[in-house]
């Protein structure tokens, strides 16, 4: 698993070239990366998956609704049969998580904002409720 911080990865601004850097990186890894978790994505609903695409990967995205900043995607690698996926977003999180049934593995991406709380505990909820529905 990659994990990313990348404080945008807006396809439209001034940081698209940092979704190049990652899509070249996964391309030329030798190793295999199953999965890419990125937070901090800054996408918004207008940004399509095809816009933010990495080849060899299907996309699972959490964006942040009315704010800057924010949101969270899964890149997760198309050999992989995702059989469920849950987003989460709220003022302050963002969260995705897929399950692969084959495996039998969850991959959940977090974003939180400094000023949450009481959104966090609902986001853990839906969290609890993906592994309790999945695993058992």
């Amino acid at each position: 698993m990659l994990l990313l911080n990348a404080r945008s990865l807006n396809p439209g601004g001034d940081t698209c070239w940092k979704l190049g850097l990652i899509r070249d990186y996964v391309l030329n890894e030798k190793a295999p990366i199953v999965t890419i978790a990125v937070t901090e994505t800054w996408f918004k609903g207008y940004h399509s998956d095809a816009q933010v695409q990495i080849p060899g990967y299907d996309v699972f995205r959490s964006d942040r609704v009315n704010r800057v900043g924010g949101g969270c995607a899964l890149y997760v690698q198309c050999s992989l049969a995702v059989s469920d996926t849950t987003c989460f977003a709220s003022k302050d999180n963002n969260m995705c998580a897929v399950y692969v049934d084959q495996i039998n593995t969850i991959y959940a991406v977090v974003y939180r904002s400094e000023s949450s709380v009481a959104d966090f505990q609902s986001l853990l909820f839906v969290y609890y409720r993906i592994y309790h529905y999945c695993l058992y």
